[in-house]
């Protein structure tokens, strides 16, 4: 699958919080041997990255997102990835997976 470009939000599984809002973040595929997982990456501001290292640390995972494409929202449950460190800070990666493949709402 190619890489698509949107606008991602990360809310509490519940939805009732918003944790962060990724412009330009990526959404792709990687096939394992357990099938296929939907990944979705976005850039940290420090804010954000705040956040996520805190919910990383209070051993939060399970998140719900939003992710707009085309005119298109695709929304569902997904996981937080440990963060990919890079230099300088302001370009952590933060990762999401999911193994439902995303779908029009």
């Amino acid at each position: 699958m190619s890489i698509r470009t949107g606008y991602l939000t990360i809310f509490s599984s519940d939805r009732t919080e918003i944790f962060g809002e990724f412009a330009g973040a990526e959404w792709t595929s990687e096939v394992t041997a357990g099938g296929t997982n939907y990944v979705f990456t976005g850039t940290a501001s420090e804010g954000i990255l705040e956040t996520f290292l805190r919910l990383d640390s209070e051993a939060i995972s399970h998140v719900a997102y939003t992710f707009e494409l085309s005119g298109q929202i695709f929304s569902g449950d997904c996981e937080l990835l440990a963060p990919i460190f890079n230099d300088p800070p302001l370009h952590t990666q933060i990762r999401f997976e999911t193994g439902e493949a995303p779908v029009p709402s």
